[in-house]
């Protein structure tokens, strides 16, 4: 399995588009799949330097509904005419983000990608193959995001603290590896983990993705709380991490101080193998 970062806030060199976003290019021994499309068309400049093939994808998962995961969307149908795009059903409800000043700034997808045909719209879990899943029920509130606080949605002219019913992961099983894919771990990389032991009986050998940790302020004492419980969680785990996007440069090296060689760094233009 091969999974290439077409896009992230940081790139290997100067020769790659960066922009604070996230997609995943994975291929399996059987598919080409699509994680999330970045903010804009970057990611499919990136893809062509890269040499990788989007007319050649398969299927596509949207991990929730906010613009810097699925506002690529519309490079992606100009590539690819018949790949489907695998999203939960609230991933299309208003999302907002808070200003310092306390405004609301819109937050979501495109209002018109609701309708494409091409979305395969979820609610929960999903088997997609005998190999690949989408894995979305997530319990506990353990050592939160702090940043979740300023996250909200629309509903009824309320803006209402943000859930993240939204949010999904994708679970890929090749030989004798177990990998897990996210996008911002919105609930919280360690109840996602937690919740994922509980119904797949394991740990996943690998994890891919962000874990929205960065902060403003990060010598806040209940940040650097989570972020020290989080790592030792982590690490505990036995499992191997490649990161990016949301965790923060910062919080990454407060991890991987915790954590060593279990935790790596995924910037744009790198591949992994699994």
């Amino acid at each position: 399995m091969k999974i290439t970062a077409l896009i992230e806030n940081t790139g290997r060199d100067e020769n790659y588009y960066t922009e604070h976003g996230l997609s995943l290019y994975t291929e399996t021994s059987e598919e080409i799949i699509l994680f999330d499309t970045g903010s804009s068309g970057n990611f499919a400049l990136n893809a062509k330097i890269l040499g990788k093939d989007l007319s050649a994808v398969d299927f596509a998962v949207i991990s929730h509904g906010h613009y810097d995961h699925g506002d690529g969307l519309s490079a992606f149908f100009e590539q690819n005419a018949e790949a489907l795009v695998y999203i939960q059903e609230s991933a299309f409800e208003k999302h907002y983000s808070a200003k310092a000043n306390g405004t609301k700034k819109y937050n979501g997808l495109r209002e018109d990608y609701a309708s494409n045909c091409r979305f395969v719209k979820v609610n929960g879990d999903r088997k997609i193959s005998d190999k690949i899943e989408i894995f979305s029920k997530v319990r506990g509130n353990r050592l939160m995001p702090i940043s979740n606080k300023n996250l909200f949605v629309l509903k009824n002219e309320e803006y209402l603290q943000d859930d993240f019913c939204h949010e999904q992961n994708l679970v890929l099983r090749e030989k004798d590896k177990l990998v897990l894919i996210t996008g911002c771990a919105h609930k919280g990389i360690v109840n996602i983990l937690e919740s994922f032991k509980e119904k797949y009986k394991v740990y996943p050998t690998h994890v891919v993705g962000g874990f929205h940790l960065f902060t403003d302020n990060i010598c806040d004492n209940k940040y650097v709380d989570i972020l020290h419980k989080t790592g030792l969680a982590l690490k505990g785990m036995k499992t191997t991490f490649y990161t990016c996007h949301c965790t923060g440069k910062e919080a990454f090296e407060s991890l991987k101080d915790l954590m060593g060689s279990s935790l790596h760094y995924l910037c744009t233009g790198e591949e992994i193998t699994i």
